[in-house]
């Protein structure tokens, strides 16, 4: 009965310790959109800066 608890323990062990991957990274397509995003409201660039959004949104900028 030992057995059998220590070997289903064991094998509970093993297969939770699986290695999960990393969801983001520093570069990843989500990462570049928000990266060109802030780059393109920083430089002022409001053409490429609305592009990023649904051509039926609605946007202003306060000047």
């Amino acid at each position: 009965m030992k057995k059998i608890l220590l070997i289903c323990l064991a094998t509970t062990f093993f297969i939770s310790c699986k290695n999960a991957e990393p969801r983001y990274f520093s570069s990843s397509p989500e990462i570049d959109v928000a990266k060109a995003h802030i780059k393109a409201y920083n430089e002022g660039d409001w053409t490429t800066w609305m592009s990023h959004y649904a051509d039926t949104a609605k946007l202003s900028h306060n000047t």
